[in-house]
């Protein structure tokens, strides 16, 4: 059922970015779309989903390796191997 929701709920929320007007621009650089009309006004909203994208990816990224490596087995300090008190050089005075 998770499975047939995502492709759903991901075209959905597609569809309602690429319809909306992009909310986020700044009142200046609206002012200056809206004097060049609506194809600029288009255009800009494109622009600014195309460079939502790779922010998306890549936080998407980070949380999705730091979710599925949270249980990763680390590496213990007392169990270091390479520690001087371990190491046999073969330099003792006897």
């Amino acid at each position: 059922m998770r499975r047939a929701l995502f492709p759903l709920v991901t075209a959905a929320g597609g569809w309602i970015a690429a319809t909306l007007p992009a909310l986020a621009q700044c009142p200046m650089c609206r002012t200056a779309v809206g004097a060049q009309g609506p194809e600029a006004a288009r255009t800009v909203n494109l622009a600014i989903i195309v460079m939502f994208v790779p922010a998306l990816a890549l936080f998407s990224s980070v949380f999705v390796l730091s979710f599925r490596y949270r249980n990763s087995p680390r590496p213990d300090e007392g169990d270091d191997q390479r520690s001087p008190r371990n190491e046999d050089d073969g330099n003792d005075i006897p």
